[in-house]
């Protein structure tokens, strides 16, 4: 895997802030990444709510949209030196925040008719996804959000 750099993790990343980080510290991340000889990749995580509505978490929402064009902005600063920049937009995922979703099957059956696939995504879904994504079998994937959801994002939402 050559030069993986930076995954920001699930925090979400409000559209307000990505000047802030791009002009302070990611400013100083890029320049010592570009005086390394390999290339590399740098990710952001998403949701699949950056592309569906979800009632009740407005910011959340909006925050995933903000992720997307601040990963896409990257593009046009860094990409030109051989840094490659992605996303990740997972689904339900098996983790401590869908809990009930996992154990309640009167919680879990509604969302499972909006996941094509019929289940809900595990963590290692995502954790290969992001491997791959790093690696360089990837290398001429850039500026993509790489949808981890069951066929979620393109299901009928109700």
């Amino acid at each position: 895997m050559s030069g993986w750099a930076l995954w920001t993790g699930r925090q979400p990343c409000s559209p307000g802030s990505a000047p802030r980080h791009t002009g302070g510290h990611l400013r100083h991340f890029f320049q010592s990444f570009k005086n390394q000889t390999e290339a590399g990749s740098v990710g952001d995580m998403s949701s699949v709510h950056r592309l569906i509505p979800w009632a009740g978490h407005t910011n959340f929402a909006a925050s995933k949209g903000g992720v997307d064009l601040f990963m896409r902005s990257l593009v046009r600063a860094v990409s030109g030196e051989g840094i490659r920049v992605n996303a990740i937009a997972p689904a339900a995922i098996a983790t401590a925040i869908h809990q009930a979703f996992v154990d309640d099957p009167e919680a879990r059956d509604p969302l499972l008719t909006m996941i094509p696939y019929g289940r809900i995504g595990d963590v290692s879904d995502v954790a290969q996804a992001v491997v791959w994504l790093a690696s360089d079998a990837a290398d001429f994937v850039v500026g993509t959000t790489l949808l981890v959801d069951g066929g979620m994002s393109g299901s009928k939402q109700e």
